[in-house]
């Protein structure tokens, strides 16, 4: 997986799969090393906005990792990887525990803009 931005939904199989099994390594590793269990539940990637996020801070850290001469970039991931946590916890709050998945509510969407109240 490059460092650069990409879509899930554009992957073939097999770079879903390894792009996947590399987004589970790092996560466990962010876990472990910044002791993030109460704030990422061991069921994230069960819930598309984890995985949205989670991977952006991936791709952002493979850069860090990849292109070394960038003097700040090390605390600009951190400042990144801080304002994660905070959009984790105030917009993507699954109901989950360290212990217990709760599965996410389907969005309930209009079946096209013209349902959209005010829209003509």
């Amino acid at each position: 997986l490059p460092p650069v931005a990409f879509r899930w939904d554009l992957l073939t199989d097999d770079e879903r799969l390894t792009a996947s099994r590399d987004l589970e390594t790092f996560v466990n590793w962010l876990v472990s090393r910044y002791r993030l269990q109460r704030q990422i539940p061991q069921c994230w990637w069960h819930h598309g906005a984890y995985i949205e996020e989670l991977s952006a801070l991936f791709v952002a850290w493979r850069g860090v990792m990849e292109v070394p001469d960038r003097t700040y970039a090390w605390l600009v991931w951190h400042e990144e990887l801080s304002r994660l946590l905070g959009r984790l916890r105030e917009h993507w709050t699954t109901g989950c525990t360290p212990d217990q998945h709760t599965a996410s509510p389907t969005p309930i969407r209009p079946k096209n803009p013209t349902d959209w109240e005010g829209v003509d």
